[in-house]
């Protein structure tokens, strides 16, 4: 629930960061600046400082296994699909997940991409783009889940599926641009989106009892 409420403020927020910008690369500079500094740090510290303390095994054997290089370059890029380190956390609840949570900035990335090329595009002229975008993720989404997400049959796909699951992609894309919408839109508080969330709340859940 965290992470929807998340991607819905970020959406939030970073279509008024396009509403202020001075051109597409001032746009893009803003967002590497938003999220890499603060990620680089974060990984070099749980790779340099908590991995090389907490480890297991013998230091020379952390530093000279490819999985903690391989670690710190796929997070630092953002591509965060590898969360594991050497003899690190192996006995968890949940086992050798480290900074698992930095799953999400791949998916971050690609919403600011779909959000500036689609606004550079139409939602300048078009206030309800954001919303439309919502509604066709929403149904990606719906129709994928009831047909299984069929997974795609050559072999060479199985690493891009992987990385890029079209089932988060679309479920996040909602909520991001819902986001979007919203500053679009100039939507303001209101008492009944209060009720209106305990709704959706309620017909969620009774779905979810229902499967």
């Amino acid at each position: 629930m965290a992470v929807y409420v998340f991607f819905f403020i970020s959406g939030y927020l970073v279509a008024q960061s396009w509403e202020r910008k001075r051109g597409p690369f001032d746009f893009a500079a803003k967002r590497v600046g938003r999220i890499y500094p603060g990620l680089i740090v974060s990984t070099l510290f749980s790779v340099v400082v908590i991995g090389a303390l907490v480890t297991t095994v013998p230091l020379s054997a952390y530093w000279g296994d490819r999985g903690t290089w391989l670690n710190l370059a796929n997070n630092m890029a953002g591509i965060s699909t590898v969360q594991v380190l050497p003899g690190v956390f192996e006995h968890n609840p949940f086992a050798r997940a480290v900074n698992g949570s930095l799953w999400t900035i791949r998916y971050e990335l690609l919403m600011y991409a779909m959000l500036g090329l689609m606004a550079w595009v139409c939602a300048q002229r078009h206030r309800w783009a954001y919303a439309v975008c919502a509604d066709a993720l929403a149904l990606i989404w719906w129709v994928g889940s009831t047909q299984g997400w069929p997974a795609a049959r050559p072999r060479w796909t199985g690493w891009l599926l992987e990385t890029w699951s079209p089932a988060q992609i679309t479920m996040l894309g909602v909520y991001f641009f819902i986001g979007s919408a919203f500053a679009r839109l100039r939507v303001r508080h209101h008492w009944g989106w209060g009720w209106l969330g305990v709704l959706a709340l309620i017909g969620a859940r009774s779905g979810t009892q229902q499967q």
